[in-house]
């Protein structure tokens, strides 16, 4: 008994830090080939990535990023994001992930109608990411229109609650494109506006995608998501994927201004001390399971 008690608590230990060890050895390494941001028909922003210079350092006279977590790096005309090197943060959820992130610095003042990405503005927002393929569940990248500050708290002289997404996410069935609004609010919360069905062949033919959060009306607050998986050898071979009509969220909700944000996130990787807790836990269990067997052994005899 003793060595078939001694067999299980080996295989318990080993597999348990095979897991954790299997799981930290992984990390997501996001690819962004261009961010481009045009706003009532000219374009505002664009970066292709190809100055060897990574954020917060943007092409321009003037244009800048805010609040870089995590570690940048620009090689072959590609922005490389490595959220393993960010902050664990919560999402509305109350989910925690590790994240990399750098916001686009537009202007906020409400008072200011003609600067930034606001109420009354026609704008587009979108990144091309290379698709990657060799990622686990709950890996993704994305775009984002956020009115919330370096360390995802309340934006200057707003609520800070809407962060709207479109996302490349990896689920246990394979990937898939969300469309999905964040509300911070007490009771807030997620909501996904939607996922439409794409064949996993579609993500396995082409390499690329290209991401576009869009607001179409300087009437409206309505925020629409279109994308467009790209064949990097060839742009012309190109699958655009629209959602439904009516499909929409809101970015403006008591402020008239977003910025725009380019991420990556994946679950977070444990810390050393992760797999001291394990072996302690595990020990513990062995000790109990042991001392359980010599008391049932000896109630036996007696």
């Amino acid at each position: 008994m003793k060595t078939r008690l001694s067999h299980r608590l080996a295989g318990a230990a080993a597999t348990g830090i095979l897991a954790i060890a299997s799981h930290s050895a992984h990390a997501l390494i996001a690819e962004v080939d261009t961010f481009k941001i045009i706003k009532n028909g000219t374009e505002l922003f664009l970066d292709t990535f190809s100055d060897g210079v990574a954020p917060p350092t943007a092409p321009g006279e003037f244009a800048t990023y805010l609040f870089p977590r995590g570690e940048f790096l620009e090689a072959n005309g590609k922005l490389i994001l490595n959220p393993a090197t960010g902050p664990i943060t919560a999402n509305a959820a109350g989910a925690l992930s590790s994240t990399t992130r750098i916001t686009f610095s537009t202007n906020i003042v409400p008072e200011d109608q003609v600067t930034g990405l606001k109420s009354n503005h026609v704008f587009s927002v979108s990144a091309t990411f290379t698709l990657l393929d060799n990622t686990v569940p709950q890996d993704t990248y994305g775009l984002r229109l956020t009115d919330r500050d370096a360390l995802g708290q309340l934006g200057a002289g707003t609520n800070g609650d809407d962060v709207i997404e479109l996302r490349v996410n990896h689920g246990p069935n394979g990937r898939n494109l969300q469309f999905r609004r964040q509300n911070f609010l007490p009771g807030g919360g997620i909501t996904v506006l939607g996922s439409p069905a794409i064949s996993q062949a579609w993500f396995d033919k082409y390499e690329q995608v290209e991401l576009t959060l869009e607001k179409t009306d300087s009437n409206s607050n309505a925020i629409s998501a279109r994308a467009r998986l790209i064949d990097a050898d060839n742009p012309n071979d190109s699958l655009t994927i629209n959602w439904p009509t009516g499909t929409t969220t809101s970015a403006f909700n008591g402020e008239n201004w977003t910025r725009a944000e380019i991420y990556a996130a994946q679950a977070p990787i444990p810390e050393p001390e992760t797999y001291a807790m394990l072996l302690a836990g595990l020990g513990l269990v062995g000790w109990q399971l042991r001392r359980r067997a010599k008391r049932d052994a000896a109630s036996r005899i007696a």
